[in-house]
């Protein structure tokens, strides 16, 4: 995670125009046939389930 926060911080400080918010850092990771949110720095997103459908 310290990495992650890292490449935010230097976004945030270096990249990102004053208007726009912090950064948010999320780890996806595929677990068996899943793809499971594993860390998001920003406690306003949060996990949930969705099933997909091949058509």
């Amino acid at each position: 995670m310290d990495k992650l926060k890292k490449y935010m911080n230097y976004v945030d400080k270096n990249i990102k125009e004053i208007h726009n918010e912090n950064s948010v850092g999320v780890i996806i990771c595929k677990k068996e046939d899943k793809y499971v949110l594993e860390y998001c720095s920003d406690d306003r997103i949060f996990t949930t389930t969705y099933e997909v459908q091949n058509l």
